[in-house]
């Protein structure tokens, strides 16, 4: 599945008809109107006519079906485009782009005339912290992001906070970035880690 039928097919997911959805997976509904209550979520109701949901207890809501499943129903991202579409999110061009950059062997001098040997060396994630504190102070407080969308990048492992220092290379330079920091972790179809961002998260920056 190419970028495009990606996009496609998460856009048509979002766009889903959620009181459809409820009143077709066997969930207890009840009707008020133009209102669909589900009673396994406490609170959360639909309009059938505009689509539109809303948690009265967790006081969010919205249009966006896939939302309403990753922050109301605890689905992951992609188990929620699967059970409002029927089809799975493709692995995507850019992340296979980056495995086979990940997997490319390396060479010291690469006009030589010698067989190319793979490098011993492996991809490898920074060590993690042992809590995520600095992180999500970080993301909520200074960068105004809902906790609800760190926790749930925390949750499918692809954000955490790192230990100790990661070294790194900027416009070719070698460097030392000093902990603690935010590692964005890319992951492939299959959830295997195929290369990842490190941002520094120091509140005075």
């Amino acid at each position: 599945m190419n970028d495009y039928e990606n996009k496609q097919l998460i856009q048509s997911a979002r766009d889903s008809n959620l009181a459809d959805y409820f009143l077709q997976s066997a969930y207890t509904t009840q009707h008020h109107g133009a209102e669909v209550y589900i009673k396994e979520y406490p609170g959360l109701c639909v309009n059938e006519k505009s689509n539109k949901w809303y948690s009265h207890y967790d006081g969010v809501g919205g249009s966006n079906a896939i939302d309403c499943l990753v922050k109301i129903c605890g689905r992951d991202f992609k188990q929620a485009v699967r059970e409002l579409t029927g089809n799975d999110v493709g692995v995507s061009e850019k992340a296979q782009r980056c495995k086979v950059f990940m997997e490319r062997p390396w060479l010291d001098n690469q006009s030589t005339s010698e067989p190319i040997e793979k490098s011993e060396k492996q991809f490898q994630l920074p060590e993690r912290g042992a809590n995520m504190r600095r992180l999500f102070a970080y993301f909520c407080q200074s960068r105004k992001i809902p906790a609800a969308v760190v926790e749930e990048l925390v949750k499918a492992n692809l954000l955490y906070q790192s230990a100790g220092q990661v070294a790194t290379t900027i416009d070719g330079v070698p460097q030392i970035a000093k902990p603690p920091n935010a590692v964005f972790v890319h992951r492939d179809e299959s959830g295997e880690a195929v290369g990842g961002e490190v941002q520094g998260i120091n509140s005075f920056n």
